[in-house]
């Protein structure tokens, strides 16, 4: 027998010993993407709940209530592209309806949150700032930080952040109306300032539906760092986020009443509002308004629930685009407004075409 010497036999096996470690490594490679594959599917799924959740129109989720609780709940604001007029089931032409059975909606910014009122019966008997008390004020940040940065001063401008927002909003294809003495400012003025560069009014009010206005707490955080500015809301029994106010934090006065936002510079004002369509024979919302519908015929009514207001659908949607060139903004302000604005005004304010005094107030314009 003859006994082959220790290197002849690396040579005669090494290619067998080779090829069982490449048939093994690859093994292993489609045993770990196999895995790595059966992960992602997971994980993507998880992903698309957590953003369904923020979308309207869910109907296994319990309707919103008073005693709702904030309990076991993963609250999370409206982000990214398909919110507002191309989110979920809206309808693209009036984002705002709202259904018996819609997803909760939250305003939540720096770990703070609120939930955002979707019931429609809660929505239809609620006062607004007229319900006979104080709401309570809650700032989306801390308040020593807000005077720190407002005693630095150089806060942007109103008309420049205003215009940031709106493209901030336009890109995601949410919803912010102009409103009430800022609409009329821009069609009868064609500004927000005079000639001598101040500003008409203290602020600029618009409408948003109950997405953009959760999407808008996000955005807190780049409004203090870029420009030194904050998000502060009104609300109910520390629950329900009725009202935000966007504001300047130089010259700001910290208060936690109810109150307009005072700064060196206008607040920008938020109204959520939504859409309810009903066939009652008697229509009831708050203040003491009904509409008598004996025929039980189809009504979409717009509401804006802090104000109170009530506005027929056609009066608001679909919106209409207007571009406006301001002495106060570096760049020009594109702006969403009802589609049926003239209606609008004339029925808050009568002859808006001439400068008064006359305040909106809550008006029924059924």
């Amino acid at each position: 027998m003859i006994r082959k010497k220790p290197g002849s036999i690396l040579r005669t096996y090494a290619p067998l010993v080779v090829f069982y470690l490449v048939c093994l490594s690859a093994y292993f490679f489609v045993d770990v993407f196999q895995v790595t594959r059966s992960l992602m599917a997971n994980y993507n799924a998880s992903s698309a709940l957590v953003a369904h959740a923020v979308l309207p129109h869910d109907n296994t989720t319990t309707i919103l209530d008073a005693n709702t609780s904030l309990a076991n709940t993963e609250p999370k604001p409206a982000t990214g592209k398909g919110i507002g007029a191309n989110g979920g089931a809206l309808n693209v032409e009036n984002p705002t309806l709202v259904s018996p059975n819609m997803t909760k909606v939250w305003f939540v910014s720096n770990k703070k949150t609120f939930e955002i009122p979707t019931d429609v019966d809660w929505i239809m008997k609620y006062a607004g700032c007229r319900t006979g008390r104080p709401h309570d004020v809650a700032y989306m940040r801390g308040t020593d930080e807000i005077r720190t940065r407002g005693r630095k001063g150089k806060c942007a401008g109103a008309l420049d952040v205003f215009g940031w927002l709106m493209e901030r909003v336009n890109e995601n294809n949410g919803v912010l109306i102009l409103a009430y003495g800022g609409l009329i400012h821009a069609h009868r003025e064609k500004d927000f300032v005079n000639k001598a560069g101040k500003f008409i009014d203290d602020d600029i009010d618009t409408l948003t539906s109950l997405d953009t206005f959760s999407y808008i707490a996000s955005l807190e955080k780049e409004l203090f760092n870029d420009f030194g500015w904050s998000v502060r809301i009104h609300h109910i029994n520390g629950k329900f986020a009725t009202l935000a106010q966007i504001f300047a934090s130089c010259g700001h006065t910290i208060t936690l009443k109810q109150s307009k936002a005072k700064s060196s510079l206008p607040t920008i004002e938020v109204y959520p509002i939504v859409t309810i369509k009903s066939s009652e024979p008697t229509i009831e919302v708050f203040p003491k308004s009904k509409v008598d519908n004996p025929e039980r015929k189809e009504h979409s009514i717009v509401r804006d629930i802090w104000q109170g207001s009530l506005f027929r659908e056609s009066m608001i949607f679909p919106l209409s685009n207007m571009t406006l060139m301001s002495a106060g903004a570096r760049k020009p302000l594109n702006l969403q407004i009802p589609g049926q604005y003239s209606e609008v005004l004339d029925c808050l304010y009568g002859n808006w075409r001439s400068p008064s005094a006359q305040r909106a107030g809550t008006r029924n314009c059924l």
